[in-house]
């Protein structure tokens, strides 16, 4: 079962390793030696192998490969382990709480507030500081549009402004400007005020914004002063008489307008236009103002110039 190699050396049979001759069994298998093993001696400097004396007992179980030397004779107990140094096991342990305490705080409440500040979106209850300054713009309106496109006003008359809607349940703040306040002014509710006081025809723009939605109109805006008439280029008519064909405070309608025909802000063509009249449209003469033009007043209220030839008198 067992053979030895040489005299220190002992060859186990039955896992095949190798083992000094100090031991009667095989510290691999447990394997026992044949009785001409020598027995186990000190080396000469006097150490010995610690666990010989449990390889010596039949049923003991190897302990693993080799042992660790022991000063002193065989049979000398073995030298005792150092003492405990505990203030240096405490100052460990307290080192481990103070680090695991660290580490709660830090994941329990400094993460979660730098998470909450960098991605406000990860958390709904944090609450976005917004400027008090600042003006959100609405949102959801498709467009918008007015009453009217342009329109005439006599000195110091007023107009509404009515703005639609698209959704037309949309409500917001609408903001209304004038171009020229100095020609007509706007308030808040889109009201248009004539104060033209410049003694000629004068226009503005007027604007009104909602929602990022912008659109505009014109307004023509009569003077308070005087009109005096601009001179024109055309040729001097012949003298015409102090009265027209057609009286004043006759009602009639427009005719020899195919194309339409321009109302003027005063009798001649060097004026603004104000309107245009198609063939049909009704009128009613307010005076003969020379040279074949007659002051009129058409859509009910508004006052213009056109010249006689036009004017199909009932």
């Amino acid at each position: 079962m067992v053979r030895k190699k040489d005299s220190n050396v002992v060859h186990c049979a039955s896992c095949g390793e190798d083992y000094s001759a100090t031991y009667k069994f095989c510290p691999f298998c447990g394997g026992a030696q044949t009785p001409t093993t020598q027995p186990a001696m000190a080396d000469e400097s006097g150490y010995e192998f610690d666990g010989q004396d449990v390889f010596d007992r039949p049923d003991a179980q190897p302990a693993g490969k080799g042992g660790k030397r022991l000063p002193g004779a065989g049979g000398q107990a073995p030298t005792p382990p150092p003492p405990i140094n505990w203030p240096r096991l405490i100052t460990f342990l307290c080192s481990l709480v103070i680090i695991a305490a660290a580490l709660v705080m830090v994941f329990t409440v400094v993460y979660p507030h730098l998470r909450d500040v960098t991605n406000p979106d990860a958390n709904p209850s944090a609450s976005v500081s917004v400027s008090p300054t600042a003006t959100l713009s609405p949102e959801g309106l498709a467009g918008m549009t007015l009453d009217t496109t342009d329109f005439t006003l006599q000195p110091q008359q007023t107009h509404t402004l009515t703005v639609t809607f698209d959704p037309a349940d949309w409500e917001g703040t609408v903001s209304w400007t004038s171009s020229d306040e100095t020609c007509a002014t706007v308030d808040e509710d889109g009201v248009v005020t004539n104060v033209n006081a410049s003694g000629t025809q004068r226009r503005a723009v007027i604007t009104a914004t909602a929602g990022g939605q912008t659109v505009t109109c014109t307004v023509y805006c009569q003077s308070t002063a005087p009109v005096t008439p601009a001179p024109t280029a055309e040729p001097t008519p012949e003298p015409t008489p102090e009265s027209g064909d057609i009286p004043n405070g006759s009602t009639g309608t427009i005719m020899n307008a195919a194309n339409g025909l321009r109302v003027r802000s005063g009798p001649g063509t060097s004026y603004d236009v104000l309107a245009s009249l198609k063939n049909g449209d009704s009128i009613t003469v307010v005076s003969y103002a020379g040279d074949n033009w007659y002051e009129i007043r058409y859509s009910s209220t508004k006052i213009g110039y056109i010249m006689g030839d036009y004017i199909n008198a009932n």
